[in-house]
């Protein structure tokens, strides 16, 4: 489960909804989804998967910033003789397609700056200092972690106090007030959320809803910040924890001014 918050800024946070139980010395994940066991052996990309498959589970997938983050983090201590680590994720067919061994849908990506590369077959490797990704030969030899999901009973979902629960993206919200776009992204991620993005119409509407609770509609200064940005001035635009902009909702006429408005806000009113 994530935290997702807004000033007026709207931030989300992955939240354990498991049993905190992990088998043979394995490490459970922040969210509490995964026990991930350490192998301080290199092995080319296929070797590892291969091992990882003979005990009925797969390198990592990463399906968001948080759980990159976590990876990254929880990978640096546990493995001692390298700083990079296979995952899950590969490009092994003539379409040029990514994909991530278990099957989980390709949504997220954190290449490092030139990545991915041209060598062909390629698997990506993750960089546990920066956490960003980079691809190679997949003959290339590295430790790796094996990633099981963790099948215990389920606690209910728990939120800090504060902060709401909804079930569909099983996250956690929370408005702020009063900061710039910058100054509320740098705070979410503070406290180990980020700014929200929006993924549905659905998701939209529960934002929208509660960001607008006790919000002076005249006042555009208490219009809420999400998590979208374009930094460049070809007006692509981007979500901060690294989720594919592939749901928008732009007001009529926008957006506008590339180059020059390049933050998002929703307009937290009966249609968002």
């Amino acid at each position: 489960m994530k935290l997702v918050a807004s000033f007026l800024f709207f931030a989300s946070l992955a939240l354990s909804t498991l049993a905190t139980n992990c088998p043979n010395n394995g490490v459970l994940s922040s969210d509490g989804t995964h026990c991930y066991q350490f192998i301080n052996q290199n092995q080319d990309w296929w070797t590892a998967e291969g091992i990882c498959k003979a005990f009925g589970v797969h390198l990592p997938s990463v399906t968001n910033l948080f759980v990159n983050t976590d990876l990254a983090k929880i990978a640096s201590t546990g493995i001692t003789n390298s700083t990079t680590i296979w995952i899950g994720a590969a490009n092994n067919n003539a379409q040029s397609k990514w994909t991530w061994t278990d099957g989980t849908k390709w949504s997220f990506t954190d290449w490092a700056a030139g990545q991915p590369g041209s060598a062909t077959p390629r698997c990506v490797y993750l960089d546990v200092k920066s956490g960003l990704w980079s691809s190679s030969d997949c003959n290339a030899k590295r430790p790796y972690i094996c990633a099981t999901p963790n099948n215990a009973a389920k606690c209910p979902p728990t939120c800090p106090s504060g902060w709401a629960y909804y079930e569909e993206t099983k996250s956690c919200y929370k408005v702020y007030h009063n900061a710039n776009w910058a100054d509320a992204r740098s705070y979410c991620e503070s406290v180990g959320a980020s700014l929200t993005s929006l993924l549905s119409l659905s998701e939209l509407q529960f934002v929208n809803d509660f960001a607008r609770t006790g919000v002076d509609m005249t006042n555009l200064q208490e219009m809420t910040w999400i998590g979208l940005y374009s930094p460049f001035k070809d007006a692509d635009w981007f979500w901060v924890d690294g989720r594919e902009f592939d749901f928008q909702w732009w007001a009529p006429s926008q957006p506008d001014s590339p180059g020059r408005e390049n933050c998002a806000q929703l307009i937290t009113d009966n249609n968002g």
